[in-house]
């Protein structure tokens, strides 16, 4: 029953609310199934970055320096300029990113 429930939410895209309501059980009930799912590693979740992000080498260089962010980029060309517009690039989409109103 875990592993059906777990299909309908995850692959079928179906709510918790209608799966418990087709199943005929409590929405808590489906919900817990779900957690169990993923505990016994029915359900498993995995993260696939575009290429040319490194996650991996950000997390790495967050913990070893106690960085509350990192961000790193990939260059192809070995020139000084073309390594800062890349840089520039992936700071100036940071700040986009993160900055809320009334920040600067």
């Amino acid at each position: 029953m875990i592993a059906r429930v777990a299909q309908m939410y995850h692959v079928e895209g179906q709510r918790q609310a209608a799966i418990a309501q087709h199943l005929c059980i409590s929405q808590a009930t489906v919900s817990r199934m779900l957690k169990k799912a993923q505990e016994e590693e029915i359900v498993r979740t995995t993260v696939v970055s575009p290429s040319g992000t490194y996650t991996d080498l950000a997390a790495e260089l967050r913990n070893r320096f106690d960085l509350p962010e990192a961000i790193v980029v990939e260059c192809t060309e070995d020139r000084i300029g073309a390594v800062m517009a890349r840089i520039g690039e992936a700071a100036a989409y940071f700040l986009e990113t993160t900055l809320q109103s009334g920040e600067i």
